[in-house]
Parts: C-alpha cells; structure tokens; sequence
C-alpha cells in the first residue's frame, strides 16, 4: 500500500501527503483471544443453564472478531456436554421477509412439552456489536429469546 503506483491505482493518498500505510493489526492477527473466549464462556453458559436459565448465543457473519464458527463451536460443545437434544437444526430465521441468519435451539422434554434451553443464532450482515449493526435483527432475536421460542422460521 505504500507504494505509489498502488495507491494511484485505488485512489488512495490523492493528496500525496507523506505517510506511511500500515495494517490495523501490527504484527499481524492473535486469534489466542479466541480460545480465552470460550474458556471464559463455555462454564459460565454451563453453568447458566444447569440452573434452568435460558441463553442465547448469537453472532454476525461480519464479525471480525468472534467468528460465527467460533460461537457455533462453543453452543455444540455446551450442548453435548450438557446432553441437551437439538431441537431445530441449522434454519433460517426471517426479519420480515428477509432471511435474518441462520439458527439451531437446543433443550429437552420436560413434561411432555419441549423445552428451548439453549439457541445459537447467527446475524447476516451482523458485525461485532449486533445491536449497533443489526438494531432490526437484534430486537426479532431479543423478543424471540423472551418468548421462550425460536427466531421467527417464516417470513412476514
């Protein structure tokens, strides 16, 4: 990128000003921050729902930081160890009539009802802050979480 027939070539530094492009990352990527996320998130999950609190993990396909695979990786784990059935496996969810991502719920018979315990989602277009990429996909997730069910399976 310092280099100036690139730099023409994407229109970049224009004015010529001197300065040197470097990545946003010096050094290069430390993906160790993955593997101290699910050491932190896995037992605190865990433990969650060994008392019958419901969670939902989710993340945004854009997520530069925590990977979706990396999420997903983490709901499968805390559900074998768990034992917990799943319940829907890896379909879409709508926001509207768009599809919203992609999720998989997990639980377990209780009663003769189905229980959702635990819902892995995954936000298209969604970055690191979901909330603040999503607001429109977070609320249908939120609501969904609230209401016991999974995200919407129709479009509306």
């Amino acid at each position: 990128m310092n280099n100036p027939q690139v730099q023409r070539a994407l229109h970049a530094n224009s004015t010529g000003l001197p300065y040197s492009w470097n990545m946003y990352c010096e050094g290069g990527t430390d993906y160790k921050h993955l593997e101290m996320y699910a050491n932190d998130v896995i037992p605190t999950v865990s433990a969650l729902l060994k008392r019958h609190i419901r969670v939902m993990l989710y993340s945004g396909d854009q997520d530069l930081m925590v990977a979706v695979t990396q999420t997903r990786k983490i709901a499968s784990k805390i559900a074998r160890d768990l034992k917990l059935n799943t319940l829907h496996n890896n379909r879409p969810w709508y926001n509207g009539k768009q599809i919203g991502g992609w999720s998989q719920t997990y639980g377990r018979l209780k009663k003769g009802k189905t229980v959702i315990q635990l819902t892995f989602a995954t936000v298209k277009g969604g970055a690191n802050f979901v909330p603040y990429s999503s607001p429109s996909e977070a609320l249908i997730l939120f609501k969904a979480f609230l209401k016991g069910s999974p995200p919407p399976t129709r479009p509306s």
